[in-house]
Formats: structure tokens, sequence, C-alpha cells
């Protein structure tokens, strides 16, 4: 049933994905994985945009504002990250640097500190592990002296984005995947059904095509993203060179520092609309350098090793669009808009979309983050 790994513009697949990032190589390698034959359209290097540009952490709690349906989709995806880290080292030798370090989060004024409060109350009565922590505790973690109390979420992690992207594309290729280079310009319809995508260079026929082509999506013909749903929302880093004064990842009121390997640490991140524009700013080096200085004292005097910067797929309700259209084509699936939260939801995305193309009930239910669900005017 596979179309084998040839790559190319032309012929036939049973689905065809289009965006090559971390979510869409996830789920050309599930799809693949129950026998599909499946081609993935990717217009630059799989893993080449927001998936490399990430940060890498795995904050279902650190990121959430509150109990939602974010938060368990956050939690779900978080908990298959374990197991499949080990998968992406037996299929491709490649340990995409999966560790369950914990998040520490620091305040350094009382508003901060009950912010902090606030959270790990509603945090703990949902049963999730989270614990005030001391000044001191924040200190010998290799947070900043300045810091007056912390929030520890210990079951937060993180990986290295680009392990993982480059983990995923290998196992979709050996999976039997076949990559086509080139832009996808409109998914094809006949008929109220999906019958293919087409590209700059010809067409690839098929009855299933998922749209995960990130901060992108909206701008594909016939891919029925809401207008004004999924837009490109900058975000930069910057890279210094230090071997991690500590393990854990460091978030503060205004960012965050992520150790990676043993001779940098990531700081991040700026967040603004400037379109399509991937340009590192010095305003968002100066800013990412701020950060660095307030989370921990050892990342003041760090020389700046590189920065860079990519687009998030933000939303306009924040939240994922992942599933079917009511209205759309029968074979059309969206799973884009992940914003901020790409490489933690990437698991459950694929699985939730391998179901869906399988006809298999989702494992979570799908309703709040429906792709032609009402949005908030911006």
């Amino acid at each position: 049933m596979k179309s084998g790994s040839k790559s190319g513009v032309g012929g036939g697949a049973d689905a065809v994905v289009v965006g090559g990032g971390a979510v869409g190589c996830a789920i050309a390698w599930r799809l693949a994985q129950a026998g599909l034959g499946v081609a993935l359209v990717e217009r630059g290097e799989p893993g080449g945009e927001a998936t490399w540009a990430a940060g890498g952490i795995l904050g279902a709690q650190m990121e959430s504002i509150g109990l939602g349906p974010m938060l368990s989709l956050g939690l779900a995806s978080r908990a298959l990250h374990p197991a499949l880290a080990e998968e992406l080292l037996h299929a491709t030798g490649i340990d995409v640097g999966f560790r369950a370090c914990g998040v520490l989060e620091l305040a350094f004024s009382e508003r901060d500190a009950e912010a902090l409060r606030r959270r790990c109350e509603w945090q703990t009565r949902a049963e999730l592990h989270a614990e005030l922590v001391s000044a001191a505790f924040c200190q010998t973690k290799g947070g900043s002296p300045r810091a007056i109390s912390g929030l520890l979420l210990p079951d937060d992690g993180r990986l290295d984005n680009r392990l993982f992207g480059r983990a995923l594309a290998l196992a979709a290729e050996r999976a039997g995947v076949r990559f086509v280079r080139g832009e996808a310009r409109e998914v094809l319809q006949r008929d109220g059904a999906v019958r293919g995508v087409a590209l700059a260079e010809g067409s690839i026929e098929a009855a299933r095509v998922v749209v995960a082509g990130g901060a992108w999506s909206g701008l594909l013909r016939g891919a029925g993203v809401p207008k004004g749903a999924v837009r490109p929302v900058r975000g930069q880093v910057i890279a210094l060179a230090l071997r991690p004064p500590f393990d854990v990842v460091l978030g503060g009121p205004t960012g965050y520092a992520i150790p990676r390997g043993q001779d940098r640490v990531l700081v991040g991140a700026t967040q603004d609309e400037a379109g399509f524009d991937k340009t590192a700013t010095q305003e968002g080096t100066d800013q990412m350098r701020s950060v660095a200085a307030l989370l921990s004292p050892a990342l003041a005097a760090a020389p700046l090793l590189d920065r860079w910067a990519g687009l998030r797929p933000g939303s306009a309700d924040n939240l994922p669009l992942v599933g079917t259209l009511a209205s759309g084509p029968r074979g059309l699936i969206l799973a884009t808009g992940h914003f901020r939260n790409g490489i933690l939801l990437t698991p459950i995305t694929a699985e939730i979309v391998r179901d869906l193309v399988l006809g298999h009930p989702p494992r979570v239910d799908l309703t709040p983050f429906r792709p032609d669900r009402p949005f908030p005017a911006r």
C-alpha cells in the first residue's frame, strides 16, 4: 500500500501531509506506520522553520493559564514524550535529548510571588505536581539571588527541538514516507471531497490531505483555514556560550533560559507581530540579554554564541486548530495553530490525526479545537 520514498511531484498517495515541521513529520510517520502510502510536501528543509527555531520546552503546566482543554491536551501530550523519545532513538539512532528536568519559575516582586501562589493553588487542586519554593532553593538551582521565591513544576521538561525535528523526518522517511520538495499551492477538491494537492510544478493525487503548514497554513488555497484564524508570531531566541549552571528550565515574568548540551544556554523568547519577517533584531537580542541577566547571574556576562528568529503559528484564540471542517470536503484535516506549544503537542496531534484518517474516534474531545469554531475578532 505504500508509495515508497521516491521524491518528486506526481503520482498518488493514500494521504498527503502539507508541512514538514515536527507536527507534519510526526503525522506522516504515524500514518505510514498504519500502512498508508504517504507523501509529505515541504518547501524547505524538514524541521527548518518553527521547529528549528523553538526552545524545546515541554511546558504543559508552565504554559497553562488555568484548567481547560489546552491544559488537558498538553498534559496528555507531555505523557507521550518519554516513550516517543525512546521510539525515535530505536528508529533513527538519534537521542532527542528528552529530560524530565522540571521548570523553576522565579518571582522578583510580591506581585510575581502572588501570581505564582495562585498558580500553585489551582494546579495542586487539580492534583498536578507544583510546589512553592524559597529564595534559597532557587539559588541552589542556579537561579538569581534577586528572586524572592519560586514555583517548581517538576513534571515539565525539555528536549533538543532540532534533533527532534531531524529524528521525526528520518523516522518518517525510513517508514516509507515520500518527501516532496516544493510549495503547496492548493488543496484540490471534486464532488465534495479532496483529491490531492497542487504544487507549483504538478500535483499529487490523494483522498486525504492533512494541512500542517504552521504559520503558512492560511495561505494554502482550499485548506479551509478561516480568515485570520492562523497568523505568524515572531519569536527571537539567543544562545549563550557557557556550560549550563542549572539543569532545570528557568522561567521568569519576561522569558526563560534552557540548558542545551554541555556548552550553551538558550534564552527566549520575544513575541511580536512582524508578518512573515524572520529577522533577528538587535532590540530582540538586547531584550533577551536582559532576561538572561535577570534569571541567573552566571548568564549575565556569557558570550553571545548565536541568535535567530522563527514564526510561531498563532491562532486567534490561542488554541490549535485540529480536526475536520463541518462543511469542508471529505478527507481534509487541519493540524495547525499550535503557537508556543508545537513541540509539546506534536505526539498527541499525530495520534489524533492518525485516528481521524483511519476513521477511529479521537482520544480527546476535539470540540474546543474545531478548525471552524467561532474565532474572536482581532
